[in-house]
């Protein structure tokens, strides 16, 4: 099955994530399914615990995209791991969105980058081929841009 898989921690990059996701979506006028993942999103700090009030964002981000399914990934996950389940949700022809936002940290930004490339390399090494497409449309911003973006779709 190929679906659109929302990776969501319950922030605010999650909520912003979602909408950009259903615009998408309507922009390519597509009608795959979607499925949201809840996780860690930004590895380069200690993950949050998610709390009953962040479980309660990352089901209202998945109710928001009328996913037809909610998993959450335990707590301390490696960053693989949760692509990795991302990918097999997503099926070869699917999406991930990862609302992951590296702002100006070139490191980090290197850093994300490489685990998106490693992450095609080892499912084309295993499935021969690329898998599904990995969106990252908040990578480059820094924390007012992404509050300016949700302000423009009305979050």
């Amino acid at each position: 099955m190929n679906r659109i898989v929302l990776l969501s921690d319950g922030g605010p990059e999650s909520l912003v994530a979602s909408l950009l996701l259903l615009e998408d979506q309507r922009s390519r006028n597509t009608s795959l399914s979607r499925f949201a993942l809840g996780c860690q999103i930004d590895h380069s700090v200690k993950p949050p615990h998610l709390h009953s009030s962040r479980r309660d964002c990352i089901e209202a981000h998945s109710n928001l995209i009328d996913s037809q399914g909610l998993e959450f990934m335990p707590e301390g996950c490696s960053l693989l791991l949760i692509l990795a389940r991302a990918v097999e949700l997503a099926g070869p022809d699917g999406g991930i969105y990862w609302p992951v936002r590296c702002g100006d940290d070139l490191d980090f930004m290197k850093r994300t980058m490489e685990t998106s490339l490693d992450l095609v390399r080892t499912n084309t090494t295993i499935n021969g081929h690329a898998g599904p497409e990995l969106m990252l449309p908040l990578l480059d911003l820094d924390h007012i841009q992404v509050a300016e973006l949700a302000g423009e779709l009305d979050a």
